[in-house]
């Protein structure tokens, strides 16, 4: 190229022998291709002074290059030891095993094979890293901000309704700072229990104000009955005989919703004569030995076995703990407590229990605001690093999709069938009839959820046993918007929805029984 070439490109002597430099090296590769104009241009800013030459941009790409691939075999690396340090978080059945252990397993070994490979090849492999890392994170970020929404709180203020963010706790103590003798919903069942009174509660403390947790917009507060049971006051006085004895836990208690507006009560409105013998943690057990203690001296002619997906599936697993529960006598009346007869004693330990929890819960306020106070931008800041929101959402996908594990929960099939035949032949010895009512859960309806995987089995016991069901499943389905039994579309209790449709499918089964009224 001439002198004057060179001139006409707008370069003056001290870059002239750079750019001649740069055109003699640089060139050749572009010269097979007949890419001279693009030669030239390249030439052309490498020339200008202030600016990286070409080798220099080469060198600067495989550096990055390098760390975007040094960084993403690390970052494998640390979330296989944690992996494996976790097990019991992530260990999920062969699905998890794939997710958590073989897959970055894989990634790894691939990463220290690219970086010993050809620089072209890391240069591509990061930037499908980085392309890769960018989408994960804006996941990452649209999912915290989603998640924002998914309380029952940020439902409520969307939809422009109040909602009580204080605790059950905070709501007794502020009902106690009242004057009110309130506590907040209360289960005894200490292993010493057996050892000081030689008794195992049932039910709650008696003639108490009674909070309940906050799922709907406002917490549950009913006064208990004489026995610390969920029903309006008289109901043991005026005596039997009963039409209707509701078994189960938590949900059939009344947890989330306002009083006189869960099932139970609903059932009441049409069959007075009706009592409600639920408890928040109740299993099986639990409910058959509320059976023997409560129901039986009552009679009652229906009985609702109450079975809430899933949550007493694990409530079954955790009850089995306890001694007198996992040996309880099914059969012979000589093993029972007579609780009923025996109030006084209960009341004497609930008064000693419940002083000594108040005194352990003086720190509740201070621990519910750290609890709940806003995230600071640091820890913001950190679970975005950690990609919080993901990987929960991948524990549950893996716990979804594997088989039982470490953290599921896994059904005592023979266990369970003793209970019903207990339950059963009990209710039939009084010429009642026991009911199974199958109560699904929220995660049936939704795409990601975790539909309980015991149900076949369980129904299938229940018919083999001859035992009628309700299935509330269909009648859920029949509503057409399955979500809407549930508060705030959210996973919890049932909403005063949910409830009425409940009811609503019990009464339709029930009134083609003689029942008194």
């Amino acid at each position: 190229m001439t002198n004057n070439g060179v001139a006409g490109l707008g370069l003056d002597e001290t870059t002239q022998p750079r750019y001649l430099l740069v055109t003699a090296r640089e060139c050749v590769r572009h010269v097979a291709t007949d890419d001279v104009v693009g030669c030239l241009g390249e030439a052309h800013e490498q020339a200008r002074p202030g600016t990286m030459t070409l080798p220099q941009r080469s060198a600067m790409k495989r550096g990055l290059s390098t760390l975007v691939l040094a960084g993403a075999a690390l970052v494998s690396a640390v979330g296989l030891v944690h992996a494996a340090l976790n097990a019991r978080d992530y260990w999920t059945g062969w699905v998890g095993i794939v997710v958590w252990y073989v897959g970055p397993s894989i990634v790894l070994v691939l990463l220290l094979v690219v970086m010993r490979g050809e620089a072209r090849r890391r240069a591509r492999v990061s930037l499908c890293l980085v392309s890769v890392a960018v989408s994960l994170f804006a996941v990452e970020v649209f999912e915290g901000v989603r998640s924002r929404g998914g309380t029952y709180a940020a439902r409520a203020r969307s939809a422009g309704i109040s909602f009580d963010e204080r605790s059950q706790v905070e709501v007794a103590l502020d009902l106690r700072l009242q004057g009110i003798d309130a506590v907040p919903n209360f289960r005894a069942w200490p292993e010493d229990f057996t050892r000081d009174l030689g008794l195992f509660p049932l039910g709650g403390p008696a003639n108490r104000v009674t909070a309940l947790p906050n799922e709907n917009g406002e917490h549950p507060i009913f006064e208990s009955d004489v026995h610390g049971f969920n029903n309006p006051a008289g109901v043991w006085e005026n005596g039997g005989p009963f039409s209707v004895a509701v078994l189960g836990g938590s949900l059939v208690y009344g947890e989330g919703v306002p009083p006189n507006s869960d099932l139970t009560s609903r059932i009441r409105s049409v069959y007075p004569k009706t009592v409600n013998l639920s408890y928040s943690g109740y299993g099986p057990l639990a409910m058959l030995a509320t059976l023997f203690e409560y129901a039986e001296p009552l009679r009652p002619q229906i009985v609702l076995w109450c079975f809430f997906e899933y949550k007493n599936v694990q409530n079954f697993n955790v009850e089995q703990r306890y001694e007198y529960l996992r040996n309880m006598d099914f059969v012979d009346p000589l093993g029972r407590q007579n609780l009923i007869e025996r109030q006084d004693d209960l009341e004497e330990y609930y008064r000693k229990a419940i002083a000594e929890w108040f005194l352990k819960a003086q720190s509740t306020r201070e621990a519910f605001a750290r609890d709940n106070a806003p995230v600071s931008r640091t820890e913001w800041l950190f679970r975005l690093v950690r990609l919080s929101h993901l990987r929960t959402r991948l524990q549950r996908l893996t716990s979804h999709y594997s088989a039982p594990t470490l953290r599921s929960f896994s059904l005592d099939e023979e266990l369970l069938a003793e209970v019903l035949v207990a339950a059963r032949d009990g209710v039939s010895s009084w010429q009642g009839q026991l009911y199974f009512v199958y109560l699904p859960e929220w995660s049936r309806y939704t795409l990601l959820g975790q539909p309980n995987k015991h149900r076949a089995t369980i129904l299938r016991i229940v018919r083999d046993l001859e035992i009628p069901v309700i299935d509330l499943h269909h009648a859920f389905l029949s509503h057409g918007d399955p979500l809407a039994m549930f508060p705030f579309r959210l996973s919890g209790h049932y909403s005063a929805t949910g409830h009425e449709v409940a009811a609503t499918a019990i009464l339709g089964q029930l009134s083609r029984l003689d029942l008194e009224q």
